[in-house]
């Protein structure tokens, strides 16, 4: 439960710097101060239900609503437009990722197939993520970083 707002909680950090760098820091404080009370209500209904977990879901859906609440005010506010290169392989990429380890998790199965499984999803992701999100000055970046830092290790 937490990871999913998590992976959210991340995507958000693009709108909140933008929303900083546009200097309106006030949005985001009547922003969280709006969300305040909903998050309250929702910690207090899922936590006396569902304990931790609860809590987890409250805590999620809030990360989840926030991140698009602050792309709205970005756009809105600092005129900042979000347009992903790839979309398509983006959302392969995560669901490469993200099946065989929400399998892992509901079935409870830990065997030696759903470990590879997550493996693989992970190396498909990070495949399609340097194939199609990547640039080229990026990968030449990294590329670069990485045979320096081969060179130190030998």
């Amino acid at each position: 439960l937490l990871l999913g707002g998590l992976l959210f909680n991340i995507i958000a950090y693009l709108p909140h710097a933008a929303i900083l760098a546009a200097g309106r820091s006030d949005a985001l404080a009547k922003l969280y101060w709006i969300e305040l009370v909903p998050y309250a209500a929702a910690v207090w209904l899922l936590a006396s239900r569902y304990g931790a977990a609860g809590a987890a879901a409250a805590w999620s859906l809030r990360v989840i609503v926030d991140t698009f609440l602050q792309f709205y005010l970005a756009i809105r506010l600092g005129g900042i437009t979000f347009r992903p290169r790839f979309p398509l392989g983006y959302l392969a990429g995560v669901a490469a990722a993200a099946l065989p380890a929400a399998f892992m998790l509901y079935t409870d199965s830990h065997t030696l197939f759903s470990i590879l499984a997550v493996l693989a999803g992970l190396i498909i992701y990070a495949t399609l993520t340097l194939r199609t999100l990547v640039t080229p000055e990026e990968r030449s970046w990294l590329t670069a970083r990485i045979s320096r830092l081969r060179n130190k290790a030998t």
